[in-house]
């Protein structure tokens, strides 16, 4: 879900050892707080570029 997100940058600043260490925290407040769902919402939009102005 982060790599689709505007937090990609964030986690390519990562070491890899702290992208995995990341992960697994995530994952383990997830299986710890019994998480089942998660909702994430989105907005798109598209844009064409005019002559007008």
């Amino acid at each position: 879900m982060v790599l689709g997100s505007s937090y990609r940058g964030t986690v390519d600043q990562l070491s890899d050892e702290d992208r995995e260490r990341v992960r697994e925290e995530n994952f383990e407040f997830l299986r710890r707080t019994s998480v089942r769902s998660l909702e994430a919402n989105v907005v798109y939009a598209t844009a064409s570029k005019t002559d007008d102005l």
